[in-house]
């Protein structure tokens, strides 16, 4: 399973402990540039509410049904 984090600096703490709870998985955490993100990604995993909108926009790149 290919997981991406969606997340911001000043939040380290959130996707920290995300990612860690995804242990076995592929995770790749995103804190900037999130209009150059590369995909293909099983799930992607919003740490903000701002981020929802990206989420939203890589889950029907992707088609995801999250």
């Amino acid at each position: 399973m290919k997981n991406l984090i969606l997340g911001y600096k000043r939040g380290w703490n959130k996707w920290e402990c995300l990612a860690r709870a995804l242990r076995g998985q592929s995770v790749d955490i995103v804190t900037e540039n999130f209009d150059k993100i590369i995909g293909p990604y099983d799930r992607v995993w919003s740490m903000a509410e701002s981020l929802l909108p990206v989420q939203a926009k890589l889950e029907q790149l992707y088609g995801l049904t999250n």
